[in-house]
């Protein structure tokens, strides 16, 4: 998968990645919502109430504590936003062919000095969706040994993404 991309969106960083995936937009929109299919790629488990305003919760990140969140945009096999603590995230799906789709992930990050750390972490993860599309199965992004977030992370600060906010597990 290809490095993801350091935006300003509105005044806000951010980390963006745009990729094509194996499915349609119904099979891309289902992996990326229901909670079955969410916790095998997701950093967490996702479950929201499916409309503006809704809540989001967020649990089993070995990570970060449990924590809730409120849905700011949603458009069923379309679009859903969500904040996430003081950063937002942004998934938005469209048809390229039949069995391939657009998925666009957008962070809005709290701090730019996470735009490295989450950049890695979303890489790992979307590498692990596109597992779960390809073959049914994933093994989920905290399966990954640290070496290979490790040389992701390196390799975002290599190409300048701003970086310093803590990383989870490290001094």
């Amino acid at each position: 998968m290809e490095l993801g991309q350091y935006v300003i969106v509105d005044g806000h960083s951010g980390v963006q990645f745009e990729c094509e995936l194996p499915g349609s937009v119904e099979q891309v929109w289902a992996a990326v919502t229901a909670p079955e299919q969410v916790r095998l790629w997701f950093p967490s488990n996702l479950i929201f109430q499916p409309l503006v305003g809704g809540e989001v919760r967020f649990s089993g990140d070995p990570n970060i504590s449990d924590q809730t969140g409120r849905v700011l945009d949603y458009e069923p096999r379309k679009r859903l936003g969500f904040t996430w603590g003081d950063s937002e995230v942004h998934f938005a799906v469209s048809r390229v062919e039949l069995h391939v789709s657009r998925f666009v992930l957008l962070n809005l990050l709290a701090s730019p000095d996470e735009a490295a750390r989450n950049a890695a972490g979303w890489q790992l993860c979307l590498e692990q969706l596109e597992a779960l599309l390809s073959t049914g199965q994933a093994d989920g992004p905290h399966s990954q040994v640290s070496e290979d977030w490790s040389a992701i992370y390196e390799a975002y600060v290599a190409v300048g993404f701003p970086s310093g906010a803590p990383i989870p597990g490290q001094p």
